[in-house]
């Protein structure tokens, strides 16, 4: 899991103002690969746009002994390893390490991590310890370089590191940041949100009580909103279903005033065919279809959005 994150920006001392690209977190699975980085700079990329890496694995080359790579130091090891977004601002790795495929509902620490007190559930704790940890960093990371360069991003856009566009996404911030109020913010699942900068600790630091909280009923029904249903949140005590999308839990516990869905959908691909049902905006490029994985429980939902 991944998330890439942008940022538009004014410097206090000018009118003009500077769009940035900023937060790839996760593994980096085929984050360097050429056509996933096309992808980014065709796809996605728009003037002014700013980048900050967070991974679980170290930065391709080290520079020195700081596990936290900054501005030309990062910008130049990133273009030995064939990195095409740019302005690379900072690159940092550490902390929970691997992937997070064990504490899924249907593993065998599913009862440990999914133990939650009566009449309470939340069918994702398993993403708790590896996302909401890297997330928080690129918060802190954008804090420093506002601080350093005495300037203020204006809209945030998290993303994964391995999606691939197949369509041009329009400026965030012009198409969807700035055409709500304040305190909207704007997802698609666990993989992507935007929202203006004054909402960016909703997006980047309340997923750690999100996804790591054992939800009560009221909780999931403000989350969900017309989402919401009995069965579902039942289901999800009993089963470890979802009751809708665990990031509509900032709902909740932030000062976020309301949770829309983002505008794009995912290549989706029907069981036991090679061509996609529905082509749409983007899709993962991952390493082998999760098709291909005999413990998958993937058919046809999005979770099988693979390139």
């Amino acid at each position: 899991a991944g998330a890439v994150v942008l940022f538009e920006n004014s410097h206090l001392c000018m009118l003009a103002t500077v769009i940035c690209f900023a937060v790839v977190v996760g593994e980096f699975r085929t984050f360097l690969q050429a056509e996933v980085q096309a992808s980014f700079v065709n796809m996605i990329h728009h003037p002014g746009y700013e980048y900050f890496v967070v991974t679980d694995k170290p930065f391709p080359v080290r520079n020195g002994d700081d596990n936290v790579v900054h501005n030309r130091g990062a910008a130049a090891a990133a273009d030995d390893v064939g990195v095409q977004v740019s302005p690379l601002r900072s690159w940092v790795f550490g902390g929970v390490q691997g992937g997070i495929m064990s504490g899924r509902p249907n593993s065998e620490r599913a009862k440990e991590v999914h133990d939650c007190p009566p009449k309470t559930c939340n069918s994702d704790r398993y993403l708790y310890a590896p996302i909401a940890p890297r997330l928080a960093q690129c918060y802190y990371e954008i804090l420093s370089e506002e601080g350093r360069r005495n300037i203020r991003y204006k809209t945030v856009f998290k993303i994964r590191p391995d999606h691939i566009f197949n369509e041009r996404i329009p400026h965030v911030g012009d198409s969807i940041a700035f055409r709500h109020p304040e305190g909207t913010v704007h997802i698609w699942d666990d993989q992507m949100a935007v929202s203006r900068r004054s909402d960016a600790k909703w997006i980047l630091l309340t997923p750690t009580v999100a996804y790591s909280t054992c939800a009560s009923e009221d909780d999931w029904k403000m989350a969900c909103g017309y989402a919401y249903s009995q069965q579902s949140f039942e289901e999800c005590i009993s089963d470890g279903a979802l009751v809708c999308e665990t990031m509509r839990l900032i709902l909740p516990y932030s000062g976020a005033k309301e949770v829309m869905s983002l505008p794009w959908t995912s290549r989706q691909w029907e069981s036991g065919r090679v061509t996609p049902k529905v082509s749409g905006h983007f899709c993962i490029k991952r390493l082998k279809f999760l098709k291909d994985n005999a413990e998958s429980r993937c058919r046809e939902e999005p979770g099988c959005m693979s390139c």
